[in-house]
């Protein structure tokens, strides 16, 4: 599909805060990648343009920051967006997290904005008027996105239609994809990695309650847990009880993400919930052998990795599995990591994730007569 300049499709890309995170990771990754030629695309936030923002400058796409607070009951934050989207109106706007998603959908709908595209990148979990409030936006927009199934299930069960919603996976960064695939260290500590913030649904606490028991039965072994949130002095001083002084670190956040993965043997993500993990599949397409939850998300991108999921409550098999994984042969450890790069590559790539947005840009400019 080729345009000329004037008639290229107009996407304005829209979220809370442009800082760090998965999907301000997926915008950074599609503002590299757009067409041009084809689309005029920029990117709006309400508040906090970091590094994300900066990123996505330096690819040479336009960033818009309102400067006005995102929450869900800030009629400002509706004002001020339909007031710039009156200013210059997109003919699509696709918006990403709750606060987006909200004030998006009113705004572009006042605004006289064509296509209205909201992104799901979790599972909601709200109260009765939160799923009332989203019923009436799912009903202004045009495409609902989620990034699971586990995700499209939840909002079908908040009243989504069927014939808006549409099923686009996460994706990792391209580097994760680059190059062959290493061999991990042979040699002593085994080292385990998890990447996440510290929330309760990450589920650190149980991870390190079971790690307990690993540390009893190979006492060589390392974890280290690469995120920051509220729980970090919390974990901090479970590290501490449990006598894990020596063998596992709290890294804070780390933007150097794929290293880590590299010098380490076992991925470890129990969390309680997931959507669509981007860290777990940037694990994935690393080529680390994954240790997940049973959470439908998890097991969604994990596929065919059966056998290497456990419930996030059940500490002992989390241990039992840990310590299986840790005692395997550096040769077994690397046919699993193959696969699980495998089934991330099939699924999760880069190019499969902006051919299939691209592809619901143009079937929804088509629809409107752009």
């Amino acid at each position: 599909m080729s345009r000329d300049s004037s008639r290229r499709i107009k996407i304005t890309r829209l979220l809370p805060v442009l800082d760090f995170g998965g999907v301000e990771s997926r915008v950074v990754l599609q503002s590299q990648m757009i067409d041009r030629a084809e689309f005029d695309y920029r990117v709006c936030a309400f508040w906090k343009c970091g590094e994300a923002g900066r990123r996505i400058r330096r690819a040479g796409i336009p960033v818009d920051v309102l400067g006005v607070d995102p929450t869900v009951r800030n009629p400002m934050a509706t004002a001020k967006l339909t007031s710039y989207l009156r200013d210059d109106p997109p003919h699509i706007l696709h918006s990403s997290i709750a606060e987006a998603n909200l004030h998006g959908t009113l705004a572009a709908a006042m605004a006289g904005v064509p296509c209205r595209i909201i992104e799901e990148v979790g599972i909601p979990s709200r109260g009765r008027l939160g799923r009332l409030a989203f019923g009436g936006i799912y009903n202004l927009a045009h495409r609902i996105v989620g990034v699971s199934r586990a995700t499209c299930d939840v909002l079908r069960l908040e009243g989504a239609p069927e014939d808006k919603l549409r099923l686009i996976y996460n994706c990792a960064n391209p580097t994760f994809f680059n190059g062959p695939m290493i061999e991990r260290p042979s040699t002593p500590p085994v080292q385990f990695l998890a990447v996440g913030r510290l929330v309760p649904v990450k589920n650190h606490a149980n991870l390190l309650r079971a790690f307990r028991q690993v540390v009893s039965a190979l006492p060589r072994v390392r974890l280290r847990i690469a995120g920051e949130g509220p729980l970090r002095d919390h974990l901090s001083a479970l590290i501490q009880q449990l006598g894990l002084g020596e063998h596992v670190e709290l890294l804070g956040f780390r933007s150097d993400v794929l290293d880590l993965l590299q010098r380490s043997h076992i991925f470890l993500l129990p969390s309680h919930q997931e959507g669509c993990s981007i860290s777990l599949v940037e694990a994935m397409s690393s080529g680390i052998v994954p240790l997940g939850s049973t959470a439908e998300g998890i097991t969604e991108v994990m596929g065919s990795l059966e056998g290497y999921q456990i419930p996030p409550d059940d500490i002992g098999a989390w241990a039992e599995s840990m310590i299986g994984v840790a005692s395997m042969t550096p040769p077994d450890r690397h046919r699993i990591g193959r696969r699980a790069r495998q089934i991330a590559k099939r699924r999760f790539s880069p190019g499969v994730y902006n051919r299939n947005v691209l592809r619901m840009y143009r079937e929804m400019a088509a629809s409107a007569g752009l």
